[in-house]
């Protein structure tokens, strides 16, 4: 049985993709307020008799049109994806709800076209060949006519849980999806891990090649975006008259809120430093400082904390859970800033979107790709470094480093037990690999190194 839990719906953070109108590319929307979204009314957050489950709590949010995009990036699936899409090590259950029925805020849902389940099912692919779990995860999707001209669409409606068995974190809640798969069964298979509703009346692009035009919204992002929001990219963190608050009104952290430091690398939710509910917390929170510090997301960023968007302004939606605009727009992480237009395809999650999720509790199948550069550019690809030891030292098991032809005036040593592979040559855009790269030395004295036009000077 579950009870009505008073929360200040005003104040909840939205976690879902939130996108507003802006005049120039800053982290700042068109004239600092959000466009009128005429969303539906919120659901009222219930908690079970024993505490440890938390319904409605997570309100939706809209996604809407970026006017003004500084750069229309196309960025393809992950490699692993490409080479073999049926390698699947998760699975996703989407209802596609029927013409007549409502989603679940009642707002009525039309039949979802077979193109639009076709971009759907193949960003769902991409995740079930990123995540691994044995247990399905569920999504409700709605195509309504909403009436907002300026809403895209729009998601929310995930259980959390707290204290279950496979728990990493006591008295801290999860997002149902990732709960599920810690514990290895759904804790909840009568509720769905994510509802998301589109706007039928927008112009999508439907394709799965992201060869978007630029009149039209790749249905794809945005669905990769919504879905990474229900794997638990986001945080309890509201804000109201100055003041901001974690916890859903229940006194308990969302694990993504464990993670997050100010600028000094004080965690949000110590309350030894920053009371819950306070003025202090407000300012942290807005201060354009605030930083994810999980192991597994810093050592996909180069071994450096990563900035997340923190405006002067509050912006329900945005602030709080999103990679910082300014850092990581035109990048290959942009997926997860709280930006998308027109004309651009994201359809690789981006390493450090991958590592901040095994950070929440996730295990990512993934080959990721590190990047060198001695002018610390890497054409927008993270991690980049300007060394090539230093990548091999940051690289997990499974890792190809991409490294910028010339030579490197480094000796190279491999010195712990995982499988690296030195990819040399690349051109600064890393397009084209039609050169080679040297250093002074390059040595095994522990785990598999492989070289590809990768050689030792001399």
């Amino acid at each position: 049985m579950r009870k009505t839990v008073l929360v200040f719906l005003s104040i909840l953070l939205v976690v879902s993709l939130s996108i507003f109108q802006k005049t120039a590319a800053s982290d700042d929307y068109a004239d600092n307020e959000p466009v009128d979204l005429m969303l539906p009314i919120p659901l009222t957050p219930e908690m079970s008799e024993d505490g440890k489950a938390l319904y409605n709590a997570v309100p939706l949010i809209a996604v809407v049109d970026d006017l003004n995009p500084s750069v229309l990036r196309k960025i393809p699936a992950p490699a692993r994806f490409l080479d073999q899409p049926e390698a699947a090590t998760s699975s996703f259950s989407i209802t596609y709800i029927a013409n007549g029925g409502a989603d679940a805020w009642g707002e009525r849902c039309y039949t979802f076209p077979e193109d639009a389940r076709t971009a759907f099912d193949y960003a769902a692919s991409i995740w079930v060949n990123t995540l691994n779990s044995d247990v399905p995860i569920t999504i409700n999707a709605c195509w309504a006519e909403l009436a907002s001209a300026s809403t895209l669409g729009y998601s929310g409606g995930q259980p959390l849980r707290r204290d279950f068995s496979g728990a990493t974190r006591s008295n801290t809640w999860y997002q149902g999806s990732v709960a599920n798969a810690l514990n290895g069964s759904d804790l909840d298979p009568s509720d769905f891990d994510m509802h998301i509703t589109y706007n039928s009346l927008f112009d999508w692009y439907y394709g799965t090649d992201g060869n978007t035009p630029s009149t039209q919204h790749d249905l794809v992002t945005v669905v990769l975006h919504e879905m990474c929001h229900g794997l638990n990219f986001s945080g309890s963190m509201s804000y109201s008259g100055g003041s901001a608050s974690w916890g859903y009104s229940t006194g308990y952290p969302n694990i993504y809120d464990v993670f997050m430091k100010d600028g000094s690398g004080t965690q949000l939710i110590d309350t030894s430093s920053y009371t819950n509910g306070s003025t202090a917390l407000g300012s942290a929170v807005t201060s354009n400082d605030i930083w994810f510090h999980g192991t597994k997301a810093m050592a996909a960023n180069g071994v450096q904390r990563v900035k997340m968007y923190a405006p002067s302004t509050w912006r329900s939606g945005s602030s709080y859970s999103h990679l910082d605009y300014d850092t990581f727009n035109n990048t290959s992480n942009q997926l997860m800033v709280y930006a998308i237009s027109a004309g651009e395809s994201v359809h690789d999650p981006g390493a450090v979107n991958e590592g901040l999720l095994q950070d929440l509790g996730w295990t990512v199948d993934s080959t990721s790709n590190s990047y060198v550069d001695p002018a610390g550019s890497c054409g927008g690809n993270t991690p980049c470094y300007t060394t090539i030891q230093t990548a091999v030292n940051a690289a997990s098991t499974g890792t190809t480093i991409k490294i910028v032809q010339g030579d490197y005036n480094e000796n190279v040593l491999l010195s712990t037990s995982k499988q690296v592979t030195l990819s040399g040559g690349w051109n600064t855009s890393y397009t084209t690999q039609s050169s080679n790269s040297s250093a002074n030395s390059i040595g095994v004295s522990a785990g598999t190194l492989i070289a590809d036009k990768v050689g030792a000077q001399g």
